[in-house]
């Protein structure tokens, strides 16, 4: 499937099968992408408003200058993907698996993160977390050097880092 200069709304895709689809200039609107295989899909300059991706497969999906703004992802797999200069605004991130993807000029403003698995990435640069509102567990993130995160951020990424370096903390008072 090749889609280029469209806007869709409130298009259910979930169940669906979108493998190696191109998507170019496009925005979806209120859309449901629940347990979708967008597996090696090029995904480029598009907008997602208020979509759902529970259970959508991203693996070896190439995501250029894309926004995804107040969307749901749940137990999605961006597994050897490739993500630059994209954005979650407002978004649950919850159950991501990002491993040994390429990511390149991520930005979380306002967004919760719960439980992202960033094990063994291929390359990354320039991830931006300062702005997101929830950092949960963010497992493979003591490789994550260079990337931004906020004053305020840091209690909590002082108790996660320490939780999977191995190290224990122990309050002398």
């Amino acid at each position: 499937m090749t889609v280029e200069d469209e806007e869709f709304e409130k298009v259910d895709y979930s169940n669906s099968n979108h493998a190696d689809s191109a998507l170019v200039g496009s925005s979806f609107k209120s859309c449901n992408f629940s347990a979708t295989k967008l597996n090696g899909s090029r995904l480029v300059d598009c907008t997602f408003t208020d979509c759902s991706f529970i259970g959508t497969e991203f693996g070896e999906t190439t995501l250029l200058d894309c926004r995804f703004l107040r969307c749901k992802f749940d137990t999605s797999s961006f597994i050897l993907s490739e993500q630059t200069r994209t954005i979650f605004e407002e978004c649950l991130l919850r159950e991501i698996d990002m491993q040994q993807s390429s990511l390149h000029g991520l930005s979380f403003p306002k967004s919760e993160l719960q439980s992202l698995n960033m094990h063994n990435l291929e390359h990354f640069k320039e991830l931006d977390f300062s702005e997101a509102a929830e950092l949960g567990v963010l497992q493979g993130m003591s490789k994550l050097t260079a990337s931004k995160v906020s004053m305020e951020q840091m209690p909590a990424l002082g108790l996660l880092l320490s939780e999977e370096l191995g190290l224990s903390i122990e309050n002398h008072i």
